[in-house]
């Protein structure tokens, strides 16, 4: 967020809730890990709760998402090699939220889970 205001020389979109949304993504994040650790054996109404859970880690997320593009938005942006790395980030961190909503489906949940479709979709979200 930090190099978003830097490159358009305004303060960043929205800061509480930028802040919200950090806070909300660290605790629906310790569900969501809690999710896939016991995934294996659970019975059909905790998994439902997860998977909702992962299925509302994604508000918070495209709130972070929106505020990044408003605060390139509007203003004369300075375009140096390092912003490319800033445009290419906003790009992938929203394709990466891709790759998971194949996992919102019940069937496809049980199939893809301890494989290598999950294993990638953790290598690339966690490679930003």
């Amino acid at each position: 967020s930090h190099n978003f205001s830097n490159f358009t020389t305004k303060p960043a979109f929205g800061t509480l809730g930028m802040i919200y949304a950090m806070v909300s993504i660290g605790i629906l994040g310790f569900i969501v890990w809690a999710h896939h650790m016991f995934t294996v054996v659970m019975d059909v109404d905790p998994r439902a709760y997860f998977k909702a859970a992962s299925m509302f880690i994604a508000l918070p997320t495209s709130i972070k998402v929106f505020s990044w593009l408003m605060t390139l938005f509007g203003k004369h942006c300075m375009y140096f090699a390092s912003m490319s790395w800033v445009l290419w980030f906003i790009f992938h961190f929203t394709m990466s939220s891709f790759t998971v909503c194949g996992l919102f489906y019940y069937t496809l949940d049980n199939n893809l889970h301890d494989c290598y479709y999950l294993v990638y979709h953790f290598r690339y979200v966690l490679s930003l």
